[in-house]
């Protein structure tokens, strides 16, 4: 996985002591000689959150091998870490919850992370990234924005739903993440809302029977 700085190892094992997962190895690796070590906290939570689902989600893994950057601003420490991933060769699947507006990025640095993202596909490295906390408006606020690397073609951008369910589990219908009016971001991209009476309609014909 990328991250954006680094971490302590011993927040990643309090959290699989605490929920008895096996102690999987979780190697840093730093990009453009970074030296490691927590510089923003708010960044160190991230990475320990990212770091803890992958093993929570799969307590086979192997091993995580975190490729960090914490002195470079983000374009330059994400083109410098997809190529560290390309070069080594090693991860199967690369994580990134990292993103930012296409239009703050700019062609030149999305064309930069395309060329090495081609790589990555012909070496059968599979990118996971996320596709926003913004939703179709990104940061910037100003029109449509797809989030880069999100938005690339050559990665699975993962976004959120909320899911109803019926009786033993019957699938109703999903909900994008979606709070922008609550000032508490969204899921990336767009798609048609639902009005809250359909919801409760759908739900309680399922619920009665």
């Amino acid at each position: 996985m990328f991250e954006q700085g680094g971490f302590d190892p011993n927040d990643v094992q309090q959290y699989l002591a605490t929920n008895k997962l096996p102690s999987v190895p979780v190697k840093a690796r730093n990009v453009n000689g970074y030296g490691g070590g927590v510089n923003d906290p708010g960044v160190e939570l991230e990475a320990v959150l990212d770091i803890d689902m992958v093993i929570g989600i799969n307590p086979a893994v192997k091993e995580v091998l975190v490729y960090e950057d914490g002195d470079d601003p983000f374009g330059v420490a994400l083109i410098d870490a997809l190529t560290d991933v390309a070069g080594d060769n090693l991860a199967q699947t690369l994580s990134i919850s990292y993103g930012t507006d296409e239009a703050i990025q700019g062609n030149a640095q999305i064309a930069a992370e395309n060329q090495v993202l081609v790589q990555l596909a012909a070496q059968g490295q599979t990118v996971l990234v996320s596709s926003g906390d913004n939703g179709a408006y990104g940061r910037s606020g100003n029109g449509l924005n797809a989030s880069d690397p999100g938005a690339q073609p050559f990665v699975t951008s993962v976004g959120g739903t909320t899911l109803f369910t019926g009786p033993n589990e019957s699938y109703i219908v999903e909900e994008v993440w979606n709070l922008l009016l609550s000032s508490l971001g969204a899921t990336g991209g767009r798609r048609q809302r639902f009005l809250a009476d359909s919801f409760l309609a759908v739900r309680d014909r399922f619920v009665g029977q």
